[in-house]
């Protein structure tokens, strides 16, 4: 029997709408978890994270990832579609 749950990368990545980065001294934990995923020498969320989050999301799904903080490292993953890439 087919579950009835469907999780994609896009309604997984839904759920963490809102997250955001805590200004000044204190860093926000979601943010720093899922940086430290990648690099577990990051210890505040002023890194930029856009990266991290797309590759935790991919790692929670078990999908191909860069493990890289680098946004750019996402043209590295899965096969192109069209005449772009790295």
């Amino acid at each position: 029997m087919k579950s009835p749950i469907q999780v994609t990368p896009a309604s997984l990545a839904a759920r963490f709408i809102g997250t955001k980065e805590i200004p000044g001294a204190e860093h926000n934990p979601i943010v720093v978890a899922m940086l430290q995923h990648v690099n577990p020498n990051v210890r505040d969320d002023e890194t930029a994270w856009c990266g991290a989050f797309a590759d935790y999301v991919a790692w929670l799904l078990d999908c191909a990832r860069p493990n890289s903080l680098a946004a750019r490292a996402w043209l590295r993953v899965g096969t192109p579609v069209f005449g772009g890439g790295a």
